[in-house]
């Protein structure tokens, strides 16, 4: 986290971008809150935008994420019960080994779901408070990587456009 203060930024703004944190509360539907910030109010500030693109992309991780767990979790549990009268077969005498691994990855990702979900809001209303009290906030490994990437390159870009050409002084007039 950055301990830069943003208590210059309007207050209404610091509202904007702790919403668009703290909705990380309403799985799926609260990735709606950032993204329509940032696609209307991102030329209102940076750190309307940076707040803005960080929490839709932070969201975006957590739900990928969850979908591989839960996808992981399905294949665990259609695959255990079919596979375990399989190798049990009629006798009910082979060694249960098999089912319980499946059982034990089953509970992995149960266990990952139960856990995750709440340090993930959590990451998130930390944010949303951070932002609403004036820091500047950046989420772990992900923060100050989406500044470098989305918000000054953009700034370098328009800085570049607002540029005067200069004239190319290698270039000899020819002689009339």
């Amino acid at each position: 986290m950055d301990k830069s203060n943003l208590k210059t930024i309007p207050q209404d703004e610091r509202w904007i971008a702790a919403l668009c944190h703290a909705s990380v509360i309403i799985p799926m539907q609260g990735l709606l809150v950032p993204i329509i910030v940032w696609a209307t109010q991102q030329k209102r500030s940076k750190e309307l935008r940076l707040q803005a693109i960080q929490a839709a992309i932070f969201q975006f991780i957590g739900i990928a994420g969850y979908m591989v767990a839960v996808g992981f979790y399905m294949i665990g549990i259609f695959t255990t019960l079919p596979l375990s009268i399989i190798i049990a077969g009629p006798s009910q005498s082979a060694e249960p080994g098999f089912p319980i691994l499946m059982f034990v990855f089953v509970f992995f990702f149960m266990a990952a779901l139960f856990i995750a979900g709440p340090i993930w809001m959590l990451i998130g209303l930390i944010g949303g408070g951070r932002t609403l009290a004036g820091y500047n906030f950046h989420y772990p490994l992900l923060g100050k990587w989406i500044e470098k990437r989305f918000i000054d390159n953009k700034e370098t870009a328009q800085e570049d456009e607002q540029l005067p050409e200069k004239p190319n002084s290698t270039e000899e007039e020819a002689p009339s």
